[in-house]
């Protein structure tokens, strides 16, 4: 496994529980991350984001908590300093249907609790390697959700290459 200074990122920590917080807080700062803020209140979460961006996010994330509106506000372009922020999902809400909810919001990666520093640093890594473009449609701002090369496209790929890290699938069109 690769090792990256991570002392450099300024990382923002999302989550309704100060046990976790504190879990969190202290793994990351044990990887070498001192630029750490915190907060319980989603909605605090966003404007303190608005105010000071961060380059990677922690949230907990529970079906039909307040997160998942944090997560709409971090990726909805029209209202975010930056919906190209990685988001690592926290969650003991590990079923299929709730990776896929996370996953259709925009997260970009998703890490089931108990959580360990180990597991912690492996989903860092996995934000910094990731190349996935974002892709913009009607009803859907983030990660491709397409994650791995062993499950090709089935039929024509009509994917656009872009320079960008965006793809806008409403500007597509058909020959």
């Amino acid at each position: 496994m690769e090792r990256y200074d991570l002392s450099h990122l300024d990382v923002l920590i999302v989550d309704s529980n100060p046990h976790m917080l504190t879990i969190l807080r202290t793994a990351l700062h044990e990887l070498g991350i001192v630029k750490l803020r915190d907060v319980n209140d989603p909605d605090k979460a966003f404007q303190m984001f608005k105010g000071q961006q961060a380059d990677l996010i922690f949230s907990n994330w529970a079906p039909g908590h307040d997160e998942l509106k944090f997560l709409n506000q971090i990726r909805d372009p029209d209202k975010s300093p930056n919906p190209f922020v990685p988001i690592i999902i926290v969650t003991a809400y590990c079923e299929q249907a709730n990776v896929i909810a996370a996953r259709d919001l925009g997260m970009t990666e998703f890490l089931a609790a108990p959580v360990s520093v180990k597991s912690i640093y492996q989903h860092i890594c996995s934000v910094l390697n990731d190349d996935r473009l974002f892709i913009k449609e009607t009803k859907f701002f983030g990660p491709d959700r397409r994650r791995h090369e062993g499950n090709p496209i089935k039929g024509e790929d009509r994917r656009s290459q872009v320079e960008r890290p965006v793809e806008d699938a409403e500007d597509k069109t058909e020959p």
